[in-house]
Order: C-alpha cells, then sequence, then structure tokens
C-alpha cells in the first residue's frame, strides 16, 4: 500500500526532525526543561537530556523546544538557523523598518515561519552556510534580531509555537536584505538623474532624504538643490526643519528618478511596504509567505464532469462535516450505527448505502454508549449467510478511543496518525483505489482545547487544521457539535438557520453542515443536511430505534438487566417525511371515524381533538382522494338537521401524495 505524500509546507518544518533528539520541554517562563526533568539545557554534555518531539511533547509542560546545542547541518554547508524578530520591549510595540523589510523579503520567498509567544515578534527558519550567519543585530526602539544557530556566541534553546506555522526550509544569505543604512553613494547616484526643477519634487525628495537620514541628509539636499537656477540657500534651513521625517518614503523617490531613466532600485534603511506587508487599516504585520498569489492557484480546467465523492452515498459527501444538536437529543445514538453502516455493518432493512468501505477511528466522551451500540449491532445484525458478526470482526474495522482536549496542533498529529495507521485499499472498476479512513469527533466540547465555544477565532484555528489535514489526505472528517442553546424546544423544520455554537467559524469553513434534531409529531430522530457543495439525492436520515435487554452479572455478582439499541438508519427527504406525517395523522383520524356512529363533520372534529381547523381540512382532502364519502343515514338514524354522515370507504387510492409543503399546513 502505497502513502500520500504529505505536502511538506502545510505541516510544521520540525516534521522532518521530529525523531531525532532535538527537542526539549519549555515551561510558560521561556524556561527549557531536559526530557529528565531537569530544566536548563545549556551544559556540553546533553547526553539522554533532549529527546524526539514526541518525548518533549509528553512532559507536563505547555511547549516544546528546539536545542541547538550543536549546529545542525541539514544539506551539505547549510545549516538550520532561526532569525528571531522580537519588538515585545518597543515602546510602541512596533516592528522597526528594518525587521519589516528583512520579514517582507523573507515572506515573499515563503520562507517556514511561526509566531513568536508573546504575538510581538516571529521566528523564521532557514538554511544558512555558517560565514553568512550574523551575529545579533540591535536596532533603535528596542527591536532585535536574533540568529538561533549552535555557533558559538549565539543562543542555543528556542520555543516552538506552530502559532500560524507555515512554509518551508529554504536556502537563503539573510546579508542580501540587510541594506547598508549610511549608503550616500548611492543616493547620490539616483539623484543625479533627477533635475531639482520641479518644485513639488525637489520638495518631496527632501522629505524622503530627511526620514532616510534625519542627522546628516541636509548636505545631500542641499548640494543636489544647488544645480537648480531657482536654489536659494537662504531658505534651504527653514524648509529642512519643516521635514517631519514623515511621509513619504524610499519607493517614491525610485518612482520620480525611473520617470528620468534611472533603470536601478535603491534600497536605505526603512521602507514603504504595501498591504502585502502591513495591513494599512489595522497596522498587523503580516509577515506570512503568500500562498494566496494566483501563481499558486492556477487549477487546469478538466475535459469532463467528475462524480462527487460520497461517505454515505447520496446524502453525506467526502470533506470536513460539522454535526449539530442539542443536549440530549442522541446524536451518539445516531451517530454510532450511521459510521458503523460506513465501516460494512448495514441491516438489509436500510436504504443507507456506503459503497466506499472505510476504517472508522470513533474518538468519544462516552464510551459505555458506543459499546452499548456496537454490542446491539452485534446481537442484531446477521450477515448474509445468517451468521452473526463478531466483536473482534466489528473491531477491525471500528476503533474506539477514548476523549482527550488537544490543541490544534495535537490535533493534526492525532488526524495525520489515523490517516497513517488505518488508511485502506478496495478494488474497483479501474484497479484498486486507496481508502482514507472516516474519523468522528464526538463531541467539539470533549477533544478540542476550546477556553470559549462562542469563540470563532478559537474555532477558525481548529477548522483551519481539520481542513488542512483533509485537503492532504481527502480523508472524510465528522465534527459532532452542540447546537447553539436558543434551539431547544424548536421543531426539526424550523432549525434551518441555526447551527452549532460558535456557528460562524463552523459554517464558514465546513464542507458540509447538519442539524440532529427530533421530529416533535412522530419523535423520531433525524439527521438534516444544511449547507453542502454537491447536490443531493436525499436530504435526509430519519433512525429507528429498539430497544433491547441483555441480562448480565453486575460486579457484584448480581444478575441485572442492561439495556441496549439497535438502530437502523433510513435516506429520507423533507416531502416523504411530511407526507408519512400525514399519512399517520390520517390514519388516525379514521380510527376516530371508525369509532363514531353515523358521524357528522363536526362530531369527527370534537371526538379527534387538536386543531379544529386542520381536522376539518383533513377531512375535505380524504373526501377528495376517495377515502370518505357522504352517504344518506338510514331513516331509523335520521338525525335533526342532517340527513347524511361521513363513511370511510375502505378504498386505498394509489393518488400520488402532493409534494408541496404548503398543501399540509
Amino acid at each position: 500500500m502505497s502513502n500520500i505524500n504529505i505536502k511538506q509546507d502545510y505541516f510544521p518544518f520540525w516534521e522532518q526532525f521530529r525523531h531525532l533528539p532535538l527537542f526539549c520541554g519549555f515551561t510558560e517562563q521561556k524556561r527549557p526543561v531536559g526530557i529528565d526533568g531537569i530544566f536548563g539545557i545549556a551544559e556540553k554534555s546533553t547526553t539522554g537530556r533532549l529527546g524526539t518531539y514526541d518525548q518533549a511533547n509528553s512532559l507536563n509542560h505547555p511547549h516544546v523546544g528546539l536545542s541547538l546545542l550543536n549546529p545542525i547541518e541539514v544539506e551539505k554547508d547549510y545549516y538550520l538557523v532561526c532569525i528571531d524578530f522580537d519588538w515585545k520591549n518597543a515602546k510602541d510595540y512596533k516592528a522597526d523598518p528594518l525587521q519589516l523589510r528583512v520579514m517582507g523579503e523573507l515572506s515573499h520567498l515563503q520562507c517556514a515561519y511561526e509566531t513568536s509567544l508573546s504575538g510581538n515578534g516571529c521566528h523564521f527558519w532557514v538554511l544558512m552556510k555558517q560565514t553568512e550567519i550574523p551575529k545579533v543585530i540591535n536596532l533603535p526602539n528596542n527591536c532585535q534580531i536574533e540568529f538561533f544557530s549552535g555557533f558559538v556566541g549565539q543562543k542555543k534553546n528556542i520555543l516552538l509555537t506552530d502559532w500560524d506555522s507555515t512554509g518551508l526550509l529554504k536556502k537563503i544569505n539573510v546579508n542580501q536584505f540587510l541594506p547598508i543604512i549610511d549608503n550616500q553613494d548611492n543616493i547620490k547616484t539616483v539623484l543625479s538623474y533627477i533635475p531639482p526643477e520641479d518644485y513639488q519634487e525637489w520638495i518631496s525628495i527632501g522629505m524622503i532624504i530627511k526620514k532616510e537620514y534625519p542627522d546628516n541628509g541636509f548636505d545631500i539636499w542641499d548640494e543636489w538643490s544647488r544645480k537648480s537656477n531657482k536654489y536659494d540657500p537662504f531658505i534651504m534651513h527653514s524648509k529642512w526643519e519643516s521635514f517631519k521625517g514623515e511621509g513619504l518614503s524610499i519607493g517614491s523617490l525610485n518612482k520620480i528618478a525611473n520617470h528620468y531613466g534611472y533603470q536601478g532600485k535603491i534600497d536605505l534603511a526603512s521602507n514603504d511596504f504595501d498591504e502585502e506587508v502591513i495591513n494599512v487599516e489595522t497596522g498587523e504585520i503580516i509577515v506570512k509567505p503568500k500562498p494566496y498569489a494566483l501563481e499558486h492557484r492556477k487549477l487546469p480546467i478538466p475535459n469532463q464532469m467528475t462524480a462527487p465523492k460520497w461517505v454515505v452515498d447520496g446524502i453525506i459527501p467526502i470533506g470536513v462535516g460539522i454535526i449539530a444538536g442539542s443536549a440530549g437529543v442522541g446524536k451518539t445514538t445516531a451517530m454510532v450505527p450511521l459510521s458503523a453502516i460506513v465501516a460494512g455493518y448495514q441491516s438489509h432493512l436500510s436504504s443507507v448505502i456506503a459503497k466506499v468501505r472505510r476504517k472508522v477511528i470513533y474518538i468519544t466522551e462516552d464510551d459505555s454508549q458506543v459499546f452499548r451500540l456496537l454490542f446491539g449491532i452485534q446481537k442484531c445484525l446477521t450477515t448474509n449467510d445468517g451468521k452473526r458478526h463478531t466483536i473482534d470482526e466489528i473491531g477491525q474495522w471500528f476503533h474506539v478511543y477514548s476523549s482527550k482536549r488537544v490543541t490544534h496542533l495535537q490535533l493534526r498529529e492525532t488526524l495525520l496518525e489515523a490517516f497513517n495507521g488505518f488508511i485502506g485499499q478496495m478494488d474497483s472498476k479501474k484497479g484498486q483505489i486507496e481508502v482514507p479512513p472516516l474519523v468522528i469527533i464526538d463531541t467539539a466540547a470533549a477533544n478540542l482545547d476550546i477556553d470559549n465555544e462562542n469563540d470563532n477565532a478559537q474555532i477558525s484555528r481548529f477548522m483551519a487544521v481539520l481542513k488542512e489535514v483533509h485537503s492532504q489526505t481527502q480523508m472524510p472528517i465528522w465534527v459532532i457539535a452542540h447546537l447553539t442553546k436558543v434551539a431547544k424546544g424548536i421543531d426539526i423544520d424550523s432549525l434551518d438557520t441555526l447551527s452549532a455554537r460558535g456557528g460562524g467559524a463552523w459554517e464558514a469553513d465546513a464542507n458540509w453542515t447538519a442539524i440532529l434534531s427530533t421530529d416533535k409529531d412522530t419523535d423520531q430522530r433525524i439527521f438534516k443536511m444544511n449547507k453542502r457543495r454537491v447536490e443531493l439525492e436525499f436530504s435526509e436520515i430519519l433512525f429507528d430505534s429498539v430497544s433491547h435487554e441483555e441480562w448480565i452479572e453486575d460486579d457484584l455478582g448480581e444478575i441485572v438487566p442492561v439495556s441496549y439499541r439497535y438502530v437502523t438508519p433510513y435516506l429520507s427527504n423533507l416531502n416523504q417525511r411530511i407526507a408519512k406525517k400525514m399519512q399517520s395523522k390520517e390514519e388516525e383520524l379514521i380510527k376516530t371515524i371508525l369509532s363514531l356512529d353515523y358521524p357528522s363533520a363536526n362530531e369527527i372534529a370534537k371526538a379527534h381533538g387538536g386543531n379544529r381547523q386542520f381536522t376539518m381540512d383533513m377531512i375535505t382532502d380524504l373526501m377528495k382522494k376517495g377515502k370518505l364519502v357522504k352517504e344518506l343515514l338510514p331513516r331509523e338514524n335520521l338525525k335533526k338537521g342532517r340527513d347524511d354522515y361521513i363513511k370511510f370507504t375502505g378504498s386505498r387510492t394509489s393518488e400520488p401524495v402532493s409534494k408541496n409543503r404548503a398543501d399540509f399546513e
């Protein structure tokens, strides 16, 4: 069986090193901890103190760090280097222009990136030659660019956050992005192309030079200005003093020079960054690689239609799905038998079909309930030859795991472990195809480390991982969540606009969403598809549940009854369900009619109870269908004021039920 290749740029750079003894723990105070539990990773002898990523992650500390106690040569002459940009001590919490310029260049190259723990800084991970690794760069306003490499004189241990982690390890020479701040010869060369005759250009260039060279830029501007016939030495200093060192940037100087024939581009101490690097509205620093660029997103147009891929044929497509239900509605009761069909355990009575058989990974907060439902399947479901499935056989396809609240990074690892451990194959008309497993997270609250279930930002981080893993593996993932509290008690057919708690993020990023609720008229559990991106043959799944008892011995040695359920799912849609409900109501009405002697419509409505107008409308509709007729009363039963009665004909017409829901309301 071949493995699907996971693209590196979707996962942290350290994935390729995770099995090497390079990692340690880190406390919230950013103190490194060896896997032996002893604080401090600085001594020369590190035998047994560093471990694999998993060993470091298993410590009771909130973070994992990477120790560069010795340089890590990844490729010949190229070493792993962390470039740490830090502006948390800046008075205004803003990055220095030089930091922004270098970060923008690294971002453009799509180098490996993560936000730092403070949120006021970031790490770029690159490959560099030893001779090209600078020392620490101290900048104004308490900003720094530090280099972690393992070489003498540089820091060793750095905390991994993986916040917004993206990008690849790239070979770079960072020195090409570090400008010579006081290279006045370059700016004089550029100015030699520009005649100092246009007043507005003269002012603009003065402002640019004042911004870049506030202490010694006047002489440059004055020397260039002297070339003009309009030069007035008596106003030069007052004009210079009026410039505030703000506004126009070196980019504007390049544009002016290019207009006069200059073909190059000058870089100075600062730069003017467009919205690809800084959000001009919020001031947010955007230093991530740019996968949104069109050059990376071009898709070939297929020359033929492609069929949708299903988990449950005709209703549940491949993708990340969110299933929301109110507390106590029976989410697990419905999801276990539905996913068991995906695993290949289907009753001949069920109309739900999964042509592609997948292994199921069911992560649950209530394992005893899952086990009871699986026992019901084992007890009641038989094979084609009349035999029962064994629990061991079911366990080969249906795998149950206990809940554990995980971070979004741990979730990614869990999903990849599930994919790599349970991907299978099946024969098709086109040969063997790989079949990713189905992962069910029951519930989001029990498995995802979300402090506030209504916080869209937290949920979006988890959804990003879910969709990222799915996009690379094509593994279907179902997340069971709690329905928003206002939905409790609302009829299933009125829930279309409601969603899971924190629904904005769930809804926006999911491939499909569904509501699990009950029909208040039939008390039947219903799985109803809401958002989806493919045309569905059916929109609902109904669940019929039968309770059984098994007498077993408890811990005290006593024989006690234990209930278990066998649940059969059926495909349905709204019109079918309404028709079935109407048929049930009609049958109840006919029972009432048969219990009365020569009843009138009013007598039937009174005896039947409920909404009088609805009952009268049903009587009229049944008469149109020929199921009810009016007949003359026998002479001996003539009643004052009427001479006829309503009679059930006993016929069952094959007339189709109206598909217009309004006909039944």
